[in-house]
């Protein structure tokens, strides 16, 4: 190939289009930086796709395409115990599309997942420095990359309408604050990246841009503040749609031994939050126990026990996995109750399998705030 000109990083998936109608369906590649190295390449813009793909005929399918456009793969993982992801789109009579999930495959988990990229927004607070410990452990365990963010806010802090070097003094602030968590850590190769506007915000594009698909927060505020201003953290989970952990004190990592507490409260818990669950169960090593908290659950104790069952076949009998559902009342709240478990089980963190309409607003926010171990909300 000559001189490379542009480089596409991310998923390569396939997108499997359902008509509503009369359920046929049809198969097609697709993901977008997939899609535009491949149209680059038919404009004859010399380009290149780092991704990973499953060990599969899909896997094997992009290979052959990547080839015929001459595409430069150098850099493409083959994933021997995964599976190329499959995106269910069901389109409706008028052909207007709306995403169902994945697909469930044999495999224990999707190519793709193993890219996975952490975020931590960094400030002089010393109330986040239990989640830059955290994060810092959760890229040394899942070996993955991590980076870590400054945003400097100049309406927040005043400097909007205040002079060039005032504003820049801002700058300099985040770049040193960076720098200096940068060369403390020695064991983590630490990407810094220095951004000015709100803070969701910016947390937000970081995420479209594909640059981490996990943020690790802490409290930004003091809880006296959060009565007044609100919970920052509560506002960056709600501008985006990211994987998180929300890490208030010291704890340790999930692992053997502990089980993590996945907690919901909704009808039911679709097959894509199973697989989320099973696929955290593997990366930790750790124990699963579901809590369901009321009544309202389609099939009962049954269906919860047919979803426990399903779990510990697919992880297989390293893994134990248990279940409970608990009646909410007007003495004991999703959040007094989730705490009490906590205590007796002896888990580290609470999964919030935060899709479709398993885990309530009121759930969501009690536990985000309140709970006595670090949260995992995974979408």
């Amino acid at each position: 190939m000559s001189k490379l000109q542009v480089i596409c990083i991310g998923e390569a998936l396939i997108d499997k289009i359902i008509n509503k109608s009369d359920s046929n369906f049809r198969n097609y590649l697709g993901g977008a930086p997939a899609n535009v190295v491949c149209a680059l390449r038919k404009l004859e813009v010399p380009a290149a796709f780092i991704g990973c793909l499953g060990d599969d005929e899909y896997g094997r399918e992009f290979i052959r395409l990547f080839q015929q456009l001459n595409i430069n793969i150098d850099f493409l993982q083959i994933a021997k115990q995964a599976s190329t992801r499959i995106v269910k789109v069901m389109r409706d009579e008028s052909g207007d599309r709306s995403f169902s999930g994945f697909e469930v495959t044999k495999s224990s988990s999707f190519a793709d997942e193993m890219l996975d990229k952490l975020l931590l927004p960094i400030d002089p607070s010393k109330r986040l420095r239990p989640a830059r410990d955290y994060a810092i452990a959760l890229a040394k365990r899942l070996d993955v990359p991590l980076s870590a963010i400054f945003v400097s806010n100049p309406s927040k802090t005043g400097t909007m309408t205040a002079s060039a070097e005032t504003s820049k003094g801002f700058a300099t602030l985040g770049k040193r604050q960076l720098d200096r968590f940068v060369e403390d850590i020695t064991d983590v190769k630490i990407t810094p990246i220095l951004k000015t506007g709100k803070r969701r915000k910016v947390l937000a594009q970081m995420v479209r841009e594909d640059v981490a698909d996990t943020l690790i927060l802490g409290p930004f505020r003091s809880m006296i503040t959060r009565i007044f201003t609100g919970s920052e953290v509560e506002r960056i989970l709600d501008s985006e749609s990211s994987h998180a952990f929300v890490i208030r004190e010291d704890h340790p990592l999930p692992g053997p031994g502990s089980p993590a507490l996945v907690v919901f409260d909704g009808p039911e818990l679709p097959k894509h939050g199973l697989k989320m669950v099973e696929d955290f169960a593997r990366k930790f090593g750790c124990d699963i126990e579901f809590l369901h908290l009321g009544t309202e659950i389609f099939g009962g104790a049954e269906a919860i026990d047919t979803a426990v069952s399903e779990l510990r076949t697919h992880l297989g009998g390293d893994f134990h996995v248990t279940s409970t559902i608990i009646p909410l009342s007007l003495f004991r709240t999703r959040r007094t109750i989730t705490n009490s478990v906590l205590r007796q089980e002896g888990a580290r963190i609470v999964i919030l399998p935060d899709v479709e309409d398993a885990v309530s607003d009121i759930l969501f926010h009690q536990l985000v705030l309140s709970a006595s171990v670090p949260v995992c909300v995974l979408r």
